[in-house]
């Protein structure tokens, strides 16, 4: 079975395991990186970044996949948002979490992660790079 007839989950389980293996690293949230950032109440939602004037670049210093190039980040969250929903997620939940994880509790950032694994899963089968997810 090749890469394109592999489930998303399991490309991306294999993915998780080969850098966990490379940069000899054990925690999985590593790999996640600033994944919760984009999330409902996440860090880079924040009112002090401007989230409509500019549009994510193609350009190879970028790193950013084909499916986030031209977007804003408004247009990005919207996506992101409307993922959740798809994918059966509460959107308070993630928000309480990400609040948690503001007021210090770093532990909270694991729990962020595993509930919105399903999303991290299916906006990568919409076409989203580890990258454009997680950077």
């Amino acid at each position: 079975m090749n890469q394109q007839q592999k489930p998303m989950e399991e490309i991306v389980e294999e993915e998780i395991l080969e850098d966990l293996k490379r940069f000899k690293k054990e925690d999985r949230g590593w790999y996640f990186n600033n994944f919760y950032t984009i999330l409902p109440g996440g860090l880079r939602r924040d009112d002090r970044y401007d989230k409509t004037s500019w549009r994510h670049s193609g350009d190879e210093r970028s790193n950013n996949g084909p499916r986030l190039v031209g977007k804003t980040p408004a247009e990005f969250f919207e996506e992101v948002d409307a993922t959740l929903l798809e994918v059966g997620l509460d959107i308070h939940v993630i928000r309480e979490l990400e609040k948690e994880a503001r007021e210090g509790d770093i532990s909270t950032i694991d729990k962020i992660d595993a509930y919105a694994y399903p999303l991290y899963i299916r906006l990568r089968e919409k076409g989203y790079t580890c990258h454009d997810l997680t950077g």
